[in-house]
């Protein structure tokens, strides 16, 4: 016997959703005879699986279960990318998994933070600023208004637009890439 989906459950599903994104309902598993007038999913919903929605209304109040497949437009490589490469990919409609970060778009100067297969769908985790990884040796320009000192440190993670260093001195500083070095602007 097949259950019709409730138009309140499928509207829950796709308020839960990523904006954009479609939301098809693989199966509905209510308790007993159920006609609800109400469901919520708790949290967003994000990437298909099986959700848990609370309803209310005649012949059942509490929790009922869907699967869903949620698909949305994502990036996907179109040729690809070695370690240190410009991705290059086109928007396609994909399934959105919980647990991955698809992208919606490249930041301009972004590289591949790995190698990339053509196809890939890509997440957050596969682009990284340009320049060394994490660990590796970088030259570093400090500048004030007067005085110029160039030295070799340590690259070191950091936050998305800005380049960071671990100088031999154990002093983070942080900057942008200008050429093959990080510039860092001393202030007064």
């Amino acid at each position: 016997m097949t259950l019709l989906l409730p138009l309140v459950v499928l509207h829950a599903l796709q308020q839960a959703a990523p904006a954009g994104a479609r939301v098809e309902v693989l199966a509905w598993r209510p308790q007993g005879a159920c006609e609800p007038d109400s469901a919520e999913v708790r949290g967003p919903l994000h990437g298909s699986g099986s959700v848990a929605l609370r309803i209310a209304g005649r012949g059942c109040s509490g929790w009922a279960f869907a699967d869903a497949r949620v698909t949305a437009q994502v990036l996907v490589a179109t040729e690809a990318a070695r370690e240190g490469q410009p991705v290059h990919a086109a928007l396609e409609w994909r399934e959105v998994r919980a647990g991955h970060e698809a992208l919606a778009e490249i930041p301009a100067s972004a590289v591949a933070a790995r190698d990339v297969a053509r196809g890939s769908v890509i997440e957050a985790s596969m682009v990284r600023e340009p320049g060394p990884k994490a660990g590796a040796p970088v030259r570093v320009v400090l500048r004030d208004s007067a005085i110029t000192l160039e030295l070799v440190a340590t690259a070191v993670p950091c936050a998305r637009g800005l380049a960071c260093a671990l100088l031999p001195s154990g002093k983070r500083v942080e900057g942008h890439f200008e050429g093959d070095a990080i510039l860092v602007e001393m202030l007064p």
